[in-house]
């Protein structure tokens, strides 16, 4: 018999051959397109990372500006309450006890021409400090001031202010004796402490005739309570919500009829918050009044 064998391209091995080669193929070309996609999602996700981190970043910077208009513009209500009735309200008293000075002078007894121009002057002094506590406050919120914790000894601190008002104390006869903690190592926002101090003690300086401020302190766990007591007149409790409370500062009148606008208590807010404190304050009328300042000892922890 005559047998003819198939070509080889025929034979079943070479079709299994083919059938693998063509499996292999499918697979190579599906893991390669795996792995291309795999590749691709990774660069799409970091793309989508980058933009999300663009996005968050510029949310962040929206923000940051959100908020600093809304504290320009709580600022500018402040500014404008402030100047309409603190600044206005006595340069129209100013303005009109001076006019009667100056055209009803024959018909006004010395006595009263003297009480007239002392209270002019104290309205002038009280204009003059409002003024420097007011641009202090501006020039605080405008330039975005950043303070760093330092440490510093706390007696020799609270010296430095007292040696900046002794002179305004002396010409009121009053005794400034500065009784806080010796050899105490703090690390603290030290400016905004010291600012702190010097509105309270100035405060008392102002409101006080003769007599005398303590400021003392003494060392709780781990913070510190700074006290500032003075023997002047004093305040309500009514005054004392008015400082203390969240409300805006304005205008009061103390017990001795001074005028008052607490623009000072307005910068010491500010400051408690960058050194992390609070303020008690407790007062009788004509009994004196005392202002305790609680803050870290370590404002870097």
């Amino acid at each position: 018999s005559l047998f003819i064998e198939h070509p080889w391209y025929k034979t079943t091995w070479f079709k299994f051959l083919l059938a693998l080669l063509a499996i292999l193929l499918i697979w190579g070309i599906s893991a390669w397109r795996n792995h291309y996609l795999r590749i691709r999602n990774r660069m799409l996700q970091k793309t989508v990372d980058i933009q999300v981190q663009e996005i968050n970043h510029q949310k962040e910077e929206l923000e940051t500006q959100l908020e600093k208009l809304e504290k320009d513009y709580a600022m500018k209500n402040r500014l404008i309450s402030m100047i309409g009735h603190d600044i206005i309200t006595p340069l129209r008293f100013m303005s009109s006890a001076g006019n009667k000075l100056l055209h009803h002078k024959e018909s006004i007894s010395q006595e009263t021409y003297d009480d007239v121009v002392k209270t002019m002057v104290e309205t002038g002094n009280n204009l003059k400090d409002m003024s420097t506590n007011m641009l202090n406050w501006i020039k605080h919120h405008s330039q975005n001031v950043s303070f760093e914790p330092e440490t510093f000894d706390l007696h020799e601190k609270v010296q430095q202010v007292v040696t900046n008002v002794v002179p305004m104390a002396k010409f009121k006869n009053i005794a400034i004796n500065n009784r806080s903690m010796e050899n105490v190592q703090m690390t603290q926002f030290a400016e905004p402490l010291k600012n702190i101090i010097f509105q309270l003690v100035s405060n008392s300086i102002k409101y006080c005739n003769g007599g005398t401020i303590d400021i003392s302190s003494k060392i709780i766990n781990e913070n510190l309570q700074l006290v500032i007591k003075d023997d002047g007149p004093g305040m309500t409790a009514p005054q004392i919500e008015h400082l203390t409370g969240n409300g805006k500062s304005g205008t009061f009148t103390s017990t001795h009829e001074n005028k008052g606008h607490g623009f000072g208590y307005l910068i010491i807010k500010d400051m408690l918050n960058i050194i992390k404190g609070s303020m008690g304050i407790a007062a009788e009328r004509n009994k004196g009044t005392e202002v305790t300042i609680t803050l870290p000892i370590n404002a870097s922890k």
